[in-house]
């Protein structure tokens, strides 16, 4: 029996670790001398098969362990080569906005020589010049000039571009975002559409979507409403009118919406190189006026209706408004336009803070300010200028 145990010692040597093997050895040379120490040898043998199979388990978990750093090697990989995708693409577009404004530099040089051309004919008189070339030249001359206006509008339409699509890479998407759009006013439902439960989406031309830094400096100009999309909003569905309220409500026209979206889907959009996406948003219930926008009607600043709504909404979530951040707790001095930010008026607050914010007017004819329709919007990469 011992000599049978030894040769068994010696055979699991063979495919044992080196520290192992030398036990089992060891073990064999002592059985095959000594027959009278089998129980100690089987006490080594015991201590083998333990070393032998801790061994295993080790193997099993640095291969686990590999698997695992494996992965994070991957992950961190795809980070990197993300960010690195990033970084060129915003190098690529400071490149595009630098060869736009040489562009528009030698634009503007050669305006300049036109008008200057203009200016010397006109002071030499048409009188020098053959009668049948006089509206030739005249005409050659505007033509030049149109010309290079549009081409000047065009190549600065591009570099507005530019710099959205910079700013939508770098901005932090994660955060609370405004809007102001622009669309058509809903037309009813047939009674077959309804039946059908069909969803019309209203196309809908939307500025930048900003955070209260932003909006403390929006100017809300025609050219600030350039990125296209569609909008699908609950009110629109559940009456004929689109359930708004207020001086700009109307069916067949243009009306203005003030609108919100939890995340900045835009910024989302540039970062993740994605060509269409639709996200959940709110607008208010009221229309708004372009003159009320632009700080023309019911005493407003510019913009101010807007500051105005984005008060009423968290205070609509019970949330105070003197706790609410504004463009005075913002420490703006002055916008990048040289003039200085949009504040809400101390009389407005004073008036509408003491009834919590809740259902009460953001200006003369817009009641329900506070109130908001859900839906969705729509856009695409293209008509964001990504």
């Amino acid at each position: 029996m011992t000599a049978k145990l030894a040769a068994l010692l010696i055979a699991a040597s063979i495919s044992a670790p080196p520290a192992v093997a030398l036990n089992l050895r060891q073990s064999a040379a002592v059985l095959g001398a000594n027959k009278s120490v089998a129980v100690p040898c089987k006490d080594a043998v015991s201590v083998a098969r333990k070393q032998l199979k801790d061994a295993v388990t080790k193997g099993k978990l640095f291969a686990k362990l590999n698997i695992y750093s494996g992965t994070l090697e991957a992950a961190s990989k795809a980070v990197k080569e993300d960010v690195e995708k990033t970084q060129k693409k915003l190098k690529t577009l400071g490149k595009e906005e630098a060869a736009a404004n040489k562009v528009i530099a030698s634009i503007a040089e050669v305006k300049t020589e036109l008008e200057n051309t203009r200016k010397k004919i006109e002071a030499i008189g048409l009188g020098s010049i053959p009668v049948g070339l006089q509206s030739e030249v005249t005409v050659t001359i505007q033509n030049a000039v149109d010309g290079e206006a549009k081409k000047a509008e065009r190549v600065f339409q591009r570099r507005l571009d530019i710099s959205s699509r910079k700013a939508a890479a770098s901005r932090n998407p994660f955060q609370r975002v405004w809007m102001v759009c622009k669309k058509a006013a809903p037309q009813p439902l047939s009674e077959d559409e309804m039946a059908a439960d069909m969803q019309t989406l209203s196309p809908a031309n939307c500025t930048e979507q900003m955070s209260l830094e932003s909006l403390c400096c929006a100017r809300w100009e025609n050219k600030d409403f350039n990125h296209s999309g569609f909008m699908m909003l609950a009110s629109s569905k559940s009456s004929a009118s689109g359930g708004m309220i207020g001086p700009a409500s109307g069916i067949g026209g243009e009306v203005i919406k003030v609108c919100t979206q939890a995340s900045d889907g835009m910024a989302l959009m540039a970062q993740a190189h994605t060509e269409v996406a639709t996200m959940p948003v709110e607008c208010t219930t009221a229309d708004i006026t372009p003159e009320q926008l632009k700080g023309e009607a019911d005493g407003l600043q510019p913009g101010e209706i807007v500051l105005r709504t984005r008060l009423n909404y968290f205070a609509k979530q019970q949330i105070p408004m003197s706790s609410v951040p504004t463009c005075s707790d913002a420490d703006i001095a002055s916008c990048s336009d040289g003039k200085k930010p949009t504040i809400v008026q101390s009389a407005w607050l004073e008036k509408v803070q003491p009834h919590g914010g809740l259902l009460v007017q953001v200006a003369e004819g817009n009641f329900n300010g506070a109130l908001m329709t859900s839906g969705s919007y729509t856009m695409t990469a293209a008509a964001m200028g990504f």
